[in-house]
C-alpha cells in the first residue's frame, strides 16, 4: 500500500475526492477481498496519509451513509469539503457495483484486473456528469499492477480504443512526472506529424517543379 499511498500523495492538489479500487487478484494479499483484507487497507492508508494531514480515508458504506448524512436538513452545512481536504474512499470491485459516488476526482485501481468491463467499470467512476454539470467532468485513472496485468491491460485498450501509459515502478517518477512525459510524448507525436505531412509537401512540389523544368526543357 506504500506505493498507492504514494501516488495519491501526488495526485495534484485540486483533488478533492479518490476512490481506490481493490481489483481481484489470483495473488493472495496483493489486492484482497475479504472484510479483514479491506480492514488492513484501510489501516495501511490511513497510516501511512496521515503525515500529510488532509487526508480522510473511509470505506465505500462509510461513504454512502455520510452522503445521506449530509442531505438531511441537519447536515447541510456539512456539505462543503474543507479547502485543502481529500477524502479517499476504499472498495473492491464488486462493492461499487450499482453504486454512484459523486465527485470523484481520481481513481487508483490496485491489484489485477480479471477482464477488460472490470477495468472500465472502476476507470468510468471519474470523468462523469455530475449534479448540475451538462458535461462529463474531467477525471484521472492511476493503475497499479503487476507487469502481466499492465501487458493484458495495455492489450484491452489497443481493442477497445482507449490510451494508457506504462511506466514502470523502478523509474521512481512521481505521478505528476508520469503525466507530464506523457503530455510531452503526445506533443512530440503531433509535431512529428505535422513535420511529415510539411516534408510531404516540399517533395511533391519539389517532384512538380522538377517535372514542370524537364517538359520546358523538351519543348526548347
Amino acid at each position: 500500500m506504500s506505493v498507492a499511498a504514494q501516488t495519491i500523495a501526488e495526485l495534484p492538489e485540486k483533488t478533492r475526492r479518490v476512490l481506490v479500487v481493490l481489483a481481484t487478484t489470483p495473488e493472495k494479499g496483493r489486492a484482497p477481498k475479504s472484510i479483514y483484507g479491506l480492514n488492513l487497507v484501510l489501516g495501511q492508508l490511513n497510516f501511512r496519509l496521515a503525515e500529510y494531514g488532509r487526508y480522510e480515508v473511509l470505506t465505500c458504506n462509510e461513504a454512502i451513509d455520510n452522503a445521506a448524512t449530509l442531505w438531511a436538513p441537519e447536515g447541510a452545512e456539512k456539505r462543503l469539503q474543507p479547502a485543502g481536504r481529500c477524502q479517499v474512499v476504499v472498495a473492491s470491485c464488486e462493492a461499487i457495483r450499482g453504486i454512484h459516488l459523486d465527485n470523484i476526482d481520481a481513481v487508483v485501481l490496485v491489484g489485477d484486473p480479471m477482464s477488460v468491463g472490470d477495468y472500465q467499470h472502476c476507470a468510468g467512476r471519474t470523468c462523469r456528469y455530475q449534479p448540475g454539470s451538462s458535461e462529463p467532468v474531467e477525471g484521472m485513472v492511476v493503475s497499479i499492477v503487476p507487469d502481466q496485468a499492465a501487458t493484458r491491460m495495455l492489450h484491452w485498450g489497443n481493442l477497445s480504443g482507449f490510451k494508457l501509459v506504462e511506466v514502470p515502478l523502478n523509474k521512481h517518477l512521481t505521478t505528476g512526472e508520469r503525466l507530464k512525459n506523457r503530455n510531452d510524448r503526445e506533443l512530440e507525436e503531433l509535431s512529428a506529424e505535422e513535420l511529415s505531412e510539411d516534408e510531404l509537401f516540399v517533395d511533391e512540389f519539389m517532384r512538380a517543379s522538377e517535372a514542370q523544368l524537364d517538359d520546358l526543357e523538351r519543348r526548347m
